[in-house]
Protein backbone atom coordinates (compact mmCIF):
# COMPACT_ATOMS: atom_id res chain seq x y z
CA UNK A 1 0.00 0.00 0.00
CA UNK A 2 2.96 2.34 0.55
CA UNK A 3 5.12 1.70 -2.55
CA UNK A 4 5.35 4.46 -5.15
CA UNK A 5 6.07 4.25 -8.86
CA UNK A 6 9.76 3.54 -8.15
CA UNK A 7 8.91 0.65 -5.85
CA UNK A 8 10.11 2.52 -2.74
CA UNK A 9 8.31 2.36 0.61
CA UNK A 10 9.05 3.60 4.13
CA UNK A 11 6.07 2.56 6.30
CA UNK A 12 6.27 3.35 9.98
CA UNK A 13 6.25 0.58 12.58
CA UNK A 14 3.11 2.09 14.10
CA UNK A 15 1.33 1.84 10.74
CA UNK A 16 2.46 -1.75 10.25
CA UNK A 17 1.28 -2.66 13.77
CA UNK A 18 -2.19 -1.30 12.97
CA UNK A 19 -2.42 -3.10 9.59
CA UNK A 20 -0.98 -6.48 10.65
CA UNK A 21 -2.10 -6.64 14.31
CA UNK A 22 1.40 -7.92 15.17
CA UNK A 23 3.74 -6.71 17.88
CA UNK A 24 6.73 -4.55 17.03
CA UNK A 25 9.39 -7.25 17.60
CA UNK A 26 7.64 -9.62 15.20
CA UNK A 27 7.38 -6.91 12.53
CA UNK A 28 11.07 -5.99 12.84
CA UNK A 29 12.05 -9.66 12.62
CA UNK A 30 9.85 -10.12 9.53
CA UNK A 31 11.35 -7.06 7.82
CA UNK A 32 14.87 -8.33 8.53
CA UNK A 33 13.96 -11.73 7.06
CA UNK A 34 12.43 -10.19 3.90
CA UNK A 35 15.59 -8.13 3.48
CA UNK A 36 17.77 -11.21 4.03
CA UNK A 37 16.09 -13.25 1.27
CA UNK A 38 16.19 -10.32 -1.16
CA UNK A 39 12.50 -9.34 -1.40
CA UNK A 40 13.24 -5.99 0.28
CA UNK A 41 16.31 -3.91 -0.54
CA UNK A 42 17.61 -1.25 1.86
CA UNK A 43 18.26 1.86 -0.26
CA UNK A 44 20.33 3.46 2.57
CA UNK A 45 17.88 6.41 2.53
CA UNK A 46 16.19 7.45 5.77
CA UNK A 47 12.92 9.33 6.25
CA UNK A 48 10.91 10.79 9.09
CA UNK A 49 11.56 13.58 11.54
CA UNK A 50 14.42 11.66 13.17
CA UNK A 51 15.78 10.31 9.83
CA UNK A 52 15.66 6.75 11.22
CA UNK A 53 12.89 5.19 9.10
CA UNK A 54 14.40 2.87 6.49
CA UNK A 55 13.46 3.35 2.84
CA UNK A 56 13.00 -0.04 1.15
CA UNK A 57 12.74 -0.95 -2.51
CA UNK A 58 10.44 -3.84 -3.35
CA UNK A 59 12.32 -6.44 -5.35
CA UNK A 60 10.75 -8.89 -7.84
CA UNK A 61 7.74 -6.87 -8.98
CA UNK A 62 6.65 -7.62 -12.55
CA UNK A 63 6.36 -3.96 -13.50
CA UNK A 64 9.77 -2.43 -13.99
CA UNK A 65 11.67 -5.67 -13.34
CA UNK A 66 15.10 -5.85 -14.95
CA UNK A 67 17.58 -8.68 -15.36
CA UNK A 68 21.26 -7.96 -15.69
CA UNK A 69 24.58 -9.76 -16.04
CA UNK A 70 27.34 -8.48 -13.78
CA UNK A 71 31.04 -8.97 -13.09
CA UNK A 72 32.42 -8.68 -9.55
CA UNK A 73 36.18 -8.03 -9.68
CA UNK A 74 38.90 -7.98 -7.01
CA UNK A 75 40.70 -4.66 -7.34
CA UNK A 76 44.08 -6.02 -6.23
CA UNK A 77 44.32 -9.48 -7.83
CA UNK A 78 42.13 -9.09 -10.92
CA UNK A 79 40.09 -12.20 -10.02
CA UNK A 80 36.46 -11.94 -11.08
CA UNK A 81 33.07 -13.63 -10.90
CA UNK A 82 30.22 -13.50 -13.44
CA UNK A 83 26.56 -13.80 -12.51
CA UNK A 84 22.98 -12.90 -13.35
CA UNK A 85 20.60 -10.92 -11.16
CA UNK A 86 16.93 -9.87 -11.27
CA UNK A 87 15.95 -6.60 -9.63
CA UNK A 88 13.18 -4.03 -9.68
CA UNK A 89 14.06 -0.78 -11.40
CA UNK A 90 17.46 0.24 -12.66
CA UNK A 91 20.34 -2.20 -12.01
CA UNK A 92 22.53 0.76 -11.04
CA UNK A 93 20.40 1.11 -7.89
CA UNK A 94 21.25 -2.47 -6.88
CA UNK A 95 24.67 -1.39 -5.64
CA UNK A 96 24.48 -3.36 -2.35
CA UNK A 97 24.45 -6.73 -4.16
CA UNK A 98 27.83 -8.33 -4.90
CA UNK A 99 26.91 -11.85 -6.04
CA UNK A 100 25.56 -15.03 -4.45
CA UNK A 101 28.46 -17.33 -5.36
CA UNK A 102 30.88 -18.73 -2.81
CA UNK A 103 33.82 -16.59 -3.95
CA UNK A 104 32.12 -13.15 -3.78
CA UNK A 105 30.45 -14.07 -0.48
CA UNK A 106 33.83 -15.05 0.99
CA UNK A 107 35.48 -11.90 -0.35
CA UNK A 108 32.77 -9.72 1.19
CA UNK A 109 33.09 -11.58 4.49
CA UNK A 110 36.84 -10.93 4.45
CA UNK A 111 36.20 -7.27 3.51
CA UNK A 112 38.27 -7.49 0.34
CA UNK A 113 38.22 -4.56 -2.14
CA UNK A 114 35.66 -5.41 -4.83
CA UNK A 115 34.03 -3.55 -7.68
CA UNK A 116 30.93 -4.52 -9.66
CA UNK A 117 30.40 -3.83 -13.37
CA UNK A 118 27.04 -4.20 -15.12
CA UNK A 119 27.78 -5.94 -18.41
CA UNK A 120 24.30 -6.12 -19.96
CA UNK A 121 20.63 -5.57 -19.07
CA UNK A 122 17.58 -7.45 -20.37
CA UNK A 123 13.82 -7.31 -20.03
CA UNK A 124 13.50 -11.10 -19.93
CA UNK A 125 15.27 -13.41 -17.51
CA UNK A 126 15.95 -16.12 -20.13
CA UNK A 127 17.92 -13.67 -22.27
CA UNK A 128 20.05 -12.69 -19.29
CA UNK A 129 20.71 -16.35 -18.47
CA UNK A 130 21.70 -17.06 -22.08
CA UNK A 131 24.10 -14.12 -22.04
CA UNK A 132 25.57 -15.24 -18.71
CA UNK A 133 26.06 -18.75 -20.15
CA UNK A 134 27.94 -17.47 -23.21
CA UNK A 135 30.06 -15.15 -21.07
CA UNK A 136 31.15 -17.91 -18.67
CA UNK A 137 31.90 -20.29 -21.54
CA UNK A 138 34.20 -17.67 -23.06
CA UNK A 139 36.34 -17.51 -19.91
CA UNK A 140 36.17 -21.09 -18.63
CA UNK A 141 39.93 -21.53 -19.16
CA UNK A 142 40.87 -18.19 -17.56
CA UNK A 143 42.66 -18.86 -14.21
CA UNK A 144 41.35 -15.55 -12.85
CA UNK A 145 37.71 -16.60 -13.24
CA UNK A 146 36.15 -17.68 -9.95
CA UNK A 147 32.78 -19.12 -11.02
CA UNK A 148 32.19 -22.40 -9.18
CA UNK A 149 29.69 -23.67 -11.76
CA UNK A 150 28.91 -22.72 -15.35
CA UNK A 151 26.16 -20.13 -15.05
CA UNK A 152 22.53 -21.20 -14.89
CA UNK A 153 23.12 -24.48 -16.72
CA UNK A 154 25.37 -27.54 -16.13
CA UNK A 155 28.53 -27.77 -18.23
CA UNK A 156 27.15 -30.77 -20.14
CA UNK A 157 24.18 -28.65 -21.25
CA UNK A 158 26.29 -25.60 -22.02
CA UNK A 159 28.48 -27.48 -24.48
CA UNK A 160 25.50 -28.62 -26.59
CA UNK A 161 25.29 -26.33 -29.59
CA UNK A 162 21.97 -24.70 -30.31
CA UNK A 163 20.49 -25.51 -26.89
CA UNK A 164 20.52 -22.03 -25.42
CA UNK A 165 19.45 -19.98 -28.43
CA UNK A 166 21.16 -16.80 -29.52
CA UNK A 167 21.01 -13.33 -28.07
CA UNK A 168 22.32 -10.29 -29.96
CA UNK A 169 25.41 -9.05 -28.13
CA UNK A 170 26.13 -5.61 -29.55
CA UNK A 171 22.75 -4.13 -28.71
CA UNK A 172 22.84 -5.55 -25.17
CA UNK A 173 26.17 -3.83 -24.45
CA UNK A 174 24.62 -0.39 -24.96
CA UNK A 175 23.86 0.91 -21.47
CA UNK A 176 23.32 4.33 -20.04
CA UNK A 177 26.65 6.08 -19.82
CA UNK A 178 28.27 4.30 -22.76
CA UNK A 179 29.49 0.85 -23.61
CA UNK A 180 30.66 -1.36 -20.75
CA UNK A 181 33.54 -3.66 -21.78
CA UNK A 182 33.12 -7.32 -20.95
CA UNK A 183 36.69 -8.47 -20.48
CA UNK A 184 39.07 -6.83 -17.95
CA UNK A 185 40.40 -3.51 -19.20
CA UNK A 186 44.00 -4.65 -18.64
CA UNK A 187 44.60 -8.34 -19.17
CA UNK A 188 46.61 -9.54 -16.12
CA UNK A 189 49.93 -11.28 -16.71
CA UNK A 190 50.85 -14.70 -15.33
CA UNK A 191 54.24 -16.34 -14.89
CA UNK A 192 53.87 -17.72 -18.42
CA UNK A 193 53.20 -14.32 -19.99
CA UNK A 194 50.01 -12.54 -20.98
CA UNK A 195 46.88 -14.57 -20.23
CA UNK A 196 44.30 -14.19 -22.98
CA UNK A 197 40.68 -14.67 -22.07
CA UNK A 198 39.34 -14.82 -25.63
CA UNK A 199 39.73 -17.82 -27.89
CA UNK A 200 42.49 -17.25 -30.45
CA UNK A 201 42.01 -18.50 -34.01
CA UNK A 202 44.08 -21.49 -35.05
CA UNK A 203 47.09 -20.40 -37.10
CA UNK A 204 49.29 -22.68 -39.13
CA UNK A 205 52.71 -22.74 -37.52
CA UNK A 206 56.10 -22.90 -39.18
CA UNK A 207 56.60 -25.95 -41.34
CA UNK A 208 52.85 -26.47 -41.70
CA UNK A 209 52.39 -27.65 -38.09
CA UNK A 210 49.22 -26.91 -36.21
CA UNK A 211 48.93 -25.89 -32.56
CA UNK A 212 48.48 -28.79 -30.10
CA UNK A 213 44.90 -29.57 -29.09
CA UNK A 214 43.58 -27.88 -25.98
CA UNK A 215 43.52 -29.98 -22.85
CA UNK A 216 40.11 -30.83 -21.53
CA UNK A 217 39.35 -29.55 -18.08
CA UNK A 218 39.48 -32.12 -15.32
CA UNK A 219 36.07 -32.86 -13.91
CA UNK A 220 35.67 -31.25 -10.51
CA UNK A 221 33.71 -32.49 -7.54
CA UNK A 222 30.31 -30.81 -7.14
CA UNK A 223 30.36 -27.63 -5.08
CA UNK A 224 28.56 -27.67 -1.70
CA UNK A 225 25.78 -25.48 -3.09
CA UNK A 226 25.37 -27.76 -6.13
CA UNK A 227 25.18 -30.85 -3.87
CA UNK A 228 22.63 -29.11 -1.65
CA UNK A 229 20.56 -28.14 -4.70
CA UNK A 230 20.62 -31.76 -5.87
CA UNK A 231 19.25 -32.99 -2.53
CA UNK A 232 16.67 -30.16 -2.44
CA UNK A 233 15.52 -30.83 -6.03
CA UNK A 234 15.23 -34.60 -5.41
CA UNK A 235 13.08 -34.06 -2.30
CA UNK A 236 10.95 -31.41 -4.02
CA UNK A 237 10.19 -33.65 -7.00
CA UNK A 238 9.41 -36.59 -4.73
CA UNK A 239 6.87 -34.59 -2.71
CA UNK A 240 5.35 -32.26 -5.34
CA UNK A 241 5.87 -34.28 -8.53
CA UNK A 242 7.62 -31.46 -10.44
CA UNK A 243 11.12 -30.00 -10.61
CA UNK A 244 11.72 -26.86 -8.50
CA UNK A 245 12.65 -23.64 -10.28
CA UNK A 246 16.41 -23.11 -10.30
CA UNK A 247 17.23 -19.41 -10.30
CA UNK A 248 19.50 -16.92 -8.62
CA UNK A 249 17.20 -16.58 -5.60
CA UNK A 250 17.05 -20.35 -4.91
CA UNK A 251 20.81 -20.85 -5.35
CA UNK A 252 21.54 -17.80 -3.19
CA UNK A 253 19.35 -19.12 -0.36
CA UNK A 254 20.93 -22.59 -0.55
CA UNK A 255 24.43 -21.09 -0.45
CA UNK A 256 23.43 -19.40 2.81
CA UNK A 257 22.21 -22.76 4.15
CA UNK A 258 25.69 -24.16 3.37
CA UNK A 259 27.29 -21.25 5.23
CA UNK A 260 25.09 -21.75 8.30
CA UNK A 261 25.14 -25.55 8.80
CA UNK A 262 28.30 -26.48 6.90
CA UNK A 263 29.00 -28.01 3.50
CA UNK A 264 28.77 -31.56 4.85
CA UNK A 265 25.45 -31.08 6.66
CA UNK A 266 23.64 -28.91 4.09
CA UNK A 267 22.66 -31.67 1.57
CA UNK A 268 21.21 -33.97 4.24
CA UNK A 269 19.39 -31.10 5.95
CA UNK A 270 17.87 -30.20 2.56
CA UNK A 271 16.70 -33.83 2.14
CA UNK A 272 15.31 -33.99 5.69
CA UNK A 273 13.37 -30.77 5.01
CA UNK A 274 10.94 -32.84 2.89
CA UNK A 275 10.59 -35.82 5.24
CA UNK A 276 10.16 -34.20 8.65
CA UNK A 277 6.62 -34.00 10.01
CA UNK A 278 5.97 -30.27 9.96
CA UNK A 279 2.57 -29.41 8.41
CA UNK A 280 3.72 -25.87 7.65
CA UNK A 281 6.31 -26.89 5.07
CA UNK A 282 3.90 -28.46 2.54
CA UNK A 283 1.62 -25.41 2.83
CA UNK A 284 4.40 -23.10 1.63
CA UNK A 285 5.49 -25.62 -1.05
CA UNK A 286 8.80 -26.21 0.76
CA UNK A 287 10.11 -22.76 -0.10
CA UNK A 288 13.91 -22.55 0.09
CA UNK A 289 13.56 -19.41 2.23
CA UNK A 290 11.81 -21.50 4.91
CA UNK A 291 14.60 -24.06 4.68
CA UNK A 292 17.13 -21.29 5.34
CA UNK A 293 15.14 -19.96 8.30
CA UNK A 294 14.84 -23.42 9.94
CA UNK A 295 18.11 -25.09 8.83
CA UNK A 296 19.73 -25.11 12.31
CA UNK A 297 16.54 -26.44 13.88
CA UNK A 298 16.31 -29.19 11.25
CA UNK A 299 19.92 -30.18 11.92
CA UNK A 300 19.20 -30.48 15.65
CA UNK A 301 16.11 -32.62 14.95
CA UNK A 302 18.20 -34.88 12.74
CA UNK A 303 20.70 -35.44 15.52
CA UNK A 304 17.94 -36.05 18.05
CA UNK A 305 16.32 -38.88 16.11
CA UNK A 306 16.90 -42.09 18.06
CA UNK A 307 15.19 -45.28 19.21
CA UNK A 308 14.80 -46.71 22.69
CA UNK A 309 15.76 -43.47 24.39
CA UNK A 310 19.38 -43.71 23.19
CA UNK A 311 21.31 -40.83 21.79
CA UNK A 312 20.83 -40.45 18.04
CA UNK A 313 23.82 -41.31 15.85
CA UNK A 314 25.49 -38.29 14.29
CA UNK A 315 26.87 -40.17 11.25
CA UNK A 316 25.30 -42.47 8.68
CA UNK A 317 27.49 -45.26 7.32
CA UNK A 318 27.35 -46.14 3.62
CA UNK A 319 28.36 -49.58 2.34
CA UNK A 320 28.56 -51.00 -1.17
CA UNK A 321 27.73 -54.57 -2.14
CA UNK A 322 28.90 -56.49 -5.21
CA UNK A 323 27.64 -59.62 -7.03
CA UNK A 324 29.23 -61.90 -4.40
CA UNK A 325 27.18 -60.28 -1.62
CA UNK A 326 30.29 -59.02 0.19
CA UNK A 327 29.67 -55.72 1.98
CA UNK A 328 32.40 -53.05 2.15
CA UNK A 329 32.34 -49.73 3.96
CA UNK A 330 32.41 -46.74 1.59
CA UNK A 331 32.09 -43.50 3.61
CA UNK A 332 30.15 -41.74 6.38
CA UNK A 333 27.81 -38.75 6.16
CA UNK A 334 25.75 -36.65 8.58
CA UNK A 335 22.45 -38.27 9.50
CA UNK A 336 19.60 -37.42 7.13
CA UNK A 337 17.24 -38.90 4.56
CA UNK A 338 18.77 -42.31 3.59
CA UNK A 339 17.87 -41.97 -0.10
CA UNK A 340 19.44 -38.50 -0.31
CA UNK A 341 22.59 -39.83 1.39
CA UNK A 342 22.75 -42.73 -1.09
CA UNK A 343 22.48 -40.34 -4.05
CA UNK A 344 25.25 -38.11 -2.65
CA UNK A 345 27.51 -41.15 -2.16
CA UNK A 346 26.73 -42.38 -5.68
CA UNK A 347 27.69 -39.01 -7.17
CA UNK A 348 30.95 -38.88 -5.20
CA UNK A 349 32.04 -42.48 -5.91
CA UNK A 350 30.35 -43.25 -9.24
CA UNK A 351 33.52 -44.24 -11.13
CA UNK A 352 34.93 -46.30 -8.25
CA UNK A 353 31.66 -48.20 -7.79
CA UNK A 354 31.46 -49.06 -11.49
CA UNK A 355 35.04 -50.36 -11.50
CA UNK A 356 34.29 -52.66 -8.57
CA UNK A 357 31.06 -53.96 -10.12
CA UNK A 358 28.91 -52.77 -7.21
CA UNK A 359 25.18 -53.48 -7.37
CA UNK A 360 23.77 -51.96 -4.18
CA UNK A 361 24.35 -49.16 -1.68
CA UNK A 362 23.36 -49.71 1.96
CA UNK A 363 22.81 -46.72 4.24
CA UNK A 364 23.04 -47.60 7.95
CA UNK A 365 21.84 -45.14 10.61
CA UNK A 366 22.30 -46.76 13.96
CA UNK A 367 20.49 -50.11 13.85
CA UNK A 368 18.36 -49.12 10.84
CA UNK A 369 19.45 -49.90 7.30
CA UNK A 370 18.13 -48.93 3.87
CA UNK A 371 19.18 -50.78 0.71
CA UNK A 372 19.18 -49.15 -2.75
CA UNK A 373 19.93 -50.53 -6.20
CA UNK A 374 22.54 -48.52 -8.12
CA UNK A 375 20.50 -48.82 -11.29
CA UNK A 376 17.42 -47.30 -9.59
CA UNK A 377 19.47 -44.50 -8.01
CA UNK A 378 21.07 -43.60 -11.34
CA UNK A 379 17.64 -43.51 -13.00
CA UNK A 380 16.29 -41.02 -10.45
CA UNK A 381 19.45 -38.87 -10.00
Amino acid sequence: DNAGVEGKAWPSLVGLEQKTCLDRKTIVKALDWLEEIGLLLDTAERKGATKQVKVYRLNGLDAGERHYVYRVRHLATGEYYLGVRSTWGEPAHDDAYYGSGQWPIRMRREKQPLTKDILATFKERRHAEHYETEAILAVMADPLNRNEHSGSYPVSELLKSGENGTVPKVEQFQLSGGTVPFFPETVPKTEHGTQRTQKEPKVEGKGGSTPPPRRTRKEKDPTPTAATWEAYAAGFKKVHGVEPMRNARAMGLLSQVVARVGAENAPVVAGFFFTCRNPYYPKVKHDAAVLLADCEKLLVELRQQSGGGQRAPERAEVFFEGPSGTRNRLDTYPVGDPEAIAKIALRAYAQSLKRRGSLYLIVAIGAKEARYSLAELEATT
